[in-house]
């Protein structure tokens, strides 16, 4: 199997082109951080990536025997076209342009590859869209969870500023196609600012609708992490991450299922998570199976409302492997055998527009965190930094 790393792919989705090139930062986490599958494929797999294994990085994985450091470039084709002959392409998230540019390659050198084919309804599957439906039926499913939480879709302008104005509560907007908090913008005054108008009407263009939701008083960040494929959809398990003010993504706590159980169990009862746990398996695989086969994560959140802890089940659905996924498969591979209860691991991917700062931080890092382990190699020019260190409240 050869693994591809393709971040950020739903812009992709939303261009809808094979021809799509992404933005220049977007390019610069792939090939920064291109290595990463590697620490969820199997041992002999391929992790295609144009950013050789250093020395001192392979030095630094060479004692986890069950990690891929076969890697694979454009370049080396030809020379392992026997070998590649029939491999599978595992991509992060599917998009028109990721499978065209390996169908290409498949003709170029007369391969057999597995490759999965574009089909029109993952644009929809991949939109919020897909996830506020499946938020409706769990609302009316289980009464626990409140119904206003259901965000509303809107079309123009003159909407959503009346719906702002009536509503007593602060609201957030979200874009359609967006993930790791990204599409994402606070309305915490009344009327709009013509800044605000501006980004609305920018948002609409590109993308024709938005979401608009109550903004809640977030407390913690979790996900469920899924397998789907056409006879069953599994539970992989649940993901503790963190994010910014804003909604971005920090990173991800590598930690026991049973240690992030107890923390959810702490604010929320038991069986509402498993209640939403089964009817989310039954409504994905009827929602997804029969089109989508892999990785799929629901993020989630507790929240405070009227003095008492409260679940949102569906804050968005990510038709693609995430880091949840990759917190969840660090853990069983590298740590469940070294974490002592009380010392969690933490999944951080670190971004620098001067990337003295990333050679910097990573040396810092040797000499004072004992659980310190970059996860991809690190170069001159690197500006991300993906690593895993000691879990500590400078992560909060």
């Amino acid at each position: 199997m050869i693994h591809y790393f393709n971040p950020g792919h739903e812009t992709a989705v939303l261009n809808n082109s094979p021809n799509y090139r992404p933005p220049a930062q977007q390019i610069k986490m792939q090939q920064d951080l291109s290595f990463l599958p590697a620490w969820y494929a199997e041992s002999d797999d391929y992790i295609w990536t144009d950013t050789p294994l250093t020395f001192d990085f392979l030095k630094s994985i060479s004692g986890f025997s069950n990690i891929s450091h076969n890697t694979l470039s454009i370049n080396e084709l030809h020379a392992k076209k026997q070998v590649l002959q029939h491999e599978t392409i595992d991509f992060w998230g599917l998009s028109p342009a990721s499978i065209h540019y390996f169908n290409n390659l498949n003709q170029k050198f007369d391969f057999q590859w597995n490759i999965s084919q574009w089909k029109n309804i993952y644009r929809e599957l991949s939109s919020r869209w897909s996830s506020h439906s499946v938020l409706k039926e769990l609302i009316e499913a289980i009464p626990d969870i409140d119904a206003s939480l259901l965000p509303v879709r809107c079309e123009d302008l003159q909407s959503i500023e009346q719906k702002i104005l009536q509503s007593l509560e602060n609201q957030l907007l979200k874009s359609p196609y967006s993930s790791s908090g990204r599409g994402l913008l606070w309305l915490l005054q009344k009327p709009l600012a013509r800044s605000e108008r501006q980004i609305i009407q920018g948002m609409l263009k590109k993308q024709s609708a938005v979401s608009l939701e109550r903004a809640l008083n977030k407390c913690i960040d979790f996900s469920m992490q899924f397998e789907i494929n056409e006879l069953a959809t599994k539970f992989i398990g649940y993901s503790l991450f963190l994010t910014d003010t804003k909604g971005r993504y920090k990173g991800s706590v590598i930690t026991d299922q049973n240690d992030i159980q107890e923390t959810l169990f702490k604010y929320i009862d038991k069986q509402l998570i498993f209640s939403v746990k089964q009817k989310l398996t039954e409504l994905l695989h009827r929602q997804y199976s029969l089109h989508y086969q892999g990785i799929l994560g629901v993020d989630m959140m507790i929240y405070s409302a009227d003095r008492q802890y409260r679940m949102h089940p569906c804050v968005e659905i990510n038709m693609r492997k995430t880091m949840g996924y990759l917190a969840i498969m660090l853990y069983n591979k590298l740590y469940n055998k070294q974490l002592h209860k009380n010392n969690k691991a933490f999944l951080q991917i670190d971004y620098f527009t001067d990337p003295h700062r990333v050679w910097q931080q990573h040396q810092n890092l040797l000499h004072t965190d004992e659980h310190y382990l970059p996860l991809c190699p690190i170069k001159n020019d690197s500006r991300y930094h993906a690593y895993i260190g000691t879990m500590t409240t400078s992560n909060l």
